[in-house]
């Protein structure tokens, strides 16, 4: 049985050891292995090695076995290449979120094509609904529209909302606890369009997703200036183990009003 010691410094840094590299969708790892004599000094040598690779950002796994101790030091980035406090893995993703409109929006095809004089009518009808026959009171219905009496009828069989859905683009960075950009607040609550958004945040061009287009904007809502574009939330920020940490970004797509929500960068 060989007595050699392997020495070296407990950081990767010229060290005799050999190391490995893996690199996953949480980012690079790098591991060193040092070994010892199963011994007393042999023990507290590895020992000090463990406690000054963690100290250091390092997972250390201990080991011992027939004459023989050694400690696994996992860094989790990629010593060799980049620095910890500023190496991330990216990820974008595309996410299709539900949401709930009210039925008489725009954006339900039943309500687009029908006359907003009728809209009103029917919404009146609604809020005042014990005065009609069809509510137990004496006054009958206005003339309605085709469109229009389905609205109400669905309205009064509960059906009060229209589904549709709204993509949400997310920007993960997988950083480990070394990294130095904390997530920021700055820019929560803008309005980017899809160009603004991918020059200042890098979107690389080979995703495998598209943006949504601007669509149509009905004239009755265009007094309060809207506009297309991405709302900006708050980021979050998860620990997804002891050394790593993930910074997550998210921007919501729809018709925003510039008076409420400031100018379309």
């Amino acid at each position: 049985m060989s007595t050699a010691v392997l020495t070296g410094s407990p950081t990767p840094v010229s060290q005799l050891q050999p190391v490995t590299q893996e690199f996953s969708e949480r980012g690079w790892s790098y591991t060193i292995p040092y070994e010892d004599v199963n011994s007393t000094s042999g023990v507290n040598r590895i020992v000090a090695i463990a406690n000054a690779a963690y100290l250091n950002g390092a997972k250390v796994s201990i080991k011992q076995s027939f004459g023989k101790i050694r400690v696994d030091c996992v860094y989790p980035w990629n010593y060799t290449n980049q620095s910890p406090s500023t190496e991330f893995v990216p990820l974008w993703e595309m996410i299709s979120k539900k949401a709930e409109v009210s039925i008489f929006n725009w954006k339900n095809p039943l309500a687009a094509n029908t006359p907003m004089a009728d809209i009103q009518t029917v919404k009146g009808i609604i809020q005042n609904l014990s005065t009609y026959t069809i509510g137990g009171g004496t006054t009958a219905l206005p003339t309605l529209s085709a469109n229009a009496t389905e609205l109400l009828n669905l309205y009064l069989n509960d059906v009060t909302s229209y589904m549709v859905f709204v993509p949400e683009l997310h920007y993960t960075q997988t950083v480990n606890s070394q990294y130095i950009f904390p997530a920021s607040f700055s820019n929560t609550g803008m309005l980017y369009s899809s160009t603004t958004l991918k020059s200042v945040f890098n979107v690389p061009g080979n995703i495998l997703f598209g943006f949504p287009s601007a669509g149509s904007i009905p004239s009755y809502i265009a007094t309060y200036n809207p506009v297309y574009g991405w709302f900006t939330n708050g980021p979050e920020v998860r620990q997804i183990s002891m050394f790593k940490w993930q910074i997550i970004q998210t921007w919501e797509w729809g018709l925003w009003s510039t008076d409420m929500y400031g100018t379309l960068l």
